[in-house]
């Protein structure tokens, strides 16, 4: 599994914690009236010269070859759920109504319907920019969570009415899934710091009412916590 992260800009420091292979980047001309899609389609050409520079293996590649035939595929708006909103939710309460929208995009990279890495564009300086490339497992999950709703639809005979968001926990290093149907909210479980979710990453993308998922994150919220203050002197 591979921890290289290609660092776009250099300026988005949160996106380096922890993170392999970091290169600066720009973009050569002006972004300044495209929007996220436009933004990701013309630049990962550029972004993924800089990965067969590097070494395509490290980034979730097999080899050259499958760089000429990546696509941005569909597209995930990212929110952040921060402790004291975890902290606040109530049963009953709507998840949506909690988040903060993060100015920013993942898009998986695909090669043959196959997850490559997550392609982050985030809004700087009043511009859609491609900020960063990695997060190999995480980038597998998304797709197959979206290829999980895409065939229950299919099954079901119905035409498809959600919503997918994702949801960063930053202090765990967690990612979940808000999945919107109307009022409904379900949550899923995709990643964090190891061993906060032991029972979840053994288990395949459930969902979970956000009942019965926000206690579970307010407890690793708590273990986390008490694990900084037990590192202080």
């Amino acid at each position: 599994m591979s921890k290289h992260k290609l660092i776009i800009v250099a300026s988005v420091c949160a996106l380096c914690l922890g993170l392999w292979g970091v290169v600066s980047f720009r973009a050569q001309v002006s972004l300044a009236s495209q929007g996220p899609e436009e933004v990701a389609r013309q630049e990962l050409p550029e972004v993924l010269r800089a990965v067969s520079r590097l070494g395509c293996e490290k980034y979730g590649f097999r080899d050259d070859s499958e760089l000429q035939s990546a696509i941005p595929g569909l597209p995930y708006e990212v929110y952040t759920l921060s402790p004291q909103a975890v902290q606040s939710y109530r049963s009953g309460q709507r998840v949506a109504d909690l988040i903060a929208q993060e100015q920013r995009w993942e898009f998986p990279v695909l090669v043959n319907e196959e997850a490559r890495g997550l392609l982050t564009v985030a809004q700087q300086e009043g511009q859609w920019r491609v900020v960063g490339f990695g997060e190999l497992a995480l980038s597998r999950k998304v797709v197959d969570l979206q290829a999980s709703f895409a065939n229950a639809e299919v099954n079901a005979g119905v035409s498809p009415g959600y919503s997918v968001k994702l949801l960063n926990v930053y202090p765990i290093h967690g990612t979940f899934a808000l999945i919107e149907r109307g009022e409904q909210e379900l949550l899923v479980y995709l990643t964090s710091y190891p061993g906060l979710f032991e029972a979840l990453d053994k288990m395949a993308l459930e969902t979970y009412s956000p009942e019965a998922l926000m206690p579970r994150i307010v407890d690793a919220l708590d273990t986390v916590s008490a694990g900084h203050g037990e590192a202080r002197p």
